[in-house]
């Protein structure tokens, strides 16, 4: 009976060693795990206890815009291009002239970059914007033909201002960079919308085209503006402009 109680106090007291020693065993840290598997984290988390400043995080990719360009959430920096920096300027009425210089620039680029210079001659206008286009309407570009609408509705808008965006030569430009008739007929219908005293010395200066077409439309759209009177020559447009110019005057003294 003794030697059976003998051997259960020995196994209980076998069994709390074995557990004393497990005790003593060196536990496995979880944290060292994760150090392993993820370094930055780990460094993270001993410049925290050590007080250290962090790295900064990285950038995220920011979102496409329609142009290809990336921008983030967070504001990151974009190349500025001048197509961009044009619309910027555009958006400010204290930066037109900013702007209209950079567009008479962008004029000269590609397709992309004419486009913008329209835009900023349409809103802009001005006598600088009128010959910046000319030379667009003369060249065979996609964008040749909006530069000639636009063109005429900086004219068009023009007879509602009191200064005026053309001067004679500028006139003779605009025709000069047209290529058929109809079209130089078109312009001369605008040209005779203005003021007498504006169209005819156009009108004569076309008289002196080595172009028989041309000479034929001066005296066409002469006749017009002198009310139907048969005007065939420069010298009888001359006649006519003159004796116009003596009665206006007449009628200011009067």
């Amino acid at each position: 009976m003794k030697s059976q109680k003998s051997l259960v106090y020995l196994t209980v007291g076998i069994i709390v060693l074995l557990a004393i020693v497990v005790s003593l065993l060196p536990k496995s840290d979880p944290s060292s795990e994760s150090e392993s598997s993820s370094p930055q984290s780990g460094d993270t988390l001993k410049n925290l206890e050590q007080g250290k400043p962090q790295p900064p995080a990285p950038k995220r990719n920011g979102a496409t815009r329609q142009n290809g360009s990336q921008s983030s959430e967070e504001g990151d920096d974009v190349p500025t291009t001048k197509i961009t920096r044009v619309h910027k300027l555009l958006d400010n009425e204290d930066t037109h002239q900013d702007a209209l210089k950079l567009a008479i620039e962008l004029s000269k680029g590609n397709e992309e970059e004419r486009a913008a210079a329209l835009d900023v001659f349409l809103v802009v206008g001005g006598p600088e914007s009128v010959k910046a286009l000319i030379p667009m309407v003369k060249s065979k570009t996609e964008s040749a033909g909006r530069a000639d609408l636009t063109l005429r509705d900086l004219i068009q808008q023009n007879m509602f201002e009191d200064s005026r965006l053309i001067d004679e030569d500028t006139w003779m430009e605009i025709i000069d960079a047209q290529e058929s008739e109809n079209a130089i007929g078109e312009y001369l219908t605008l040209l005779t919308s203005f003021d007498v005293k504006e169209a005819v010395p156009v009108l004569l200066k076309l008289f002196d085209a080595s172009d028989p077409s041309r000479k034929k439309l001066a005296s066409e759209y002469m006749e017009f503006v002198a009310g139907g009177e048969t005007i065939a020559t420069k010298e009888q447009a001359e006649a006519w402009f003159q004796n116009y110019l003596k009665e206006q005057q007449e009628q200011e003294q009067e």
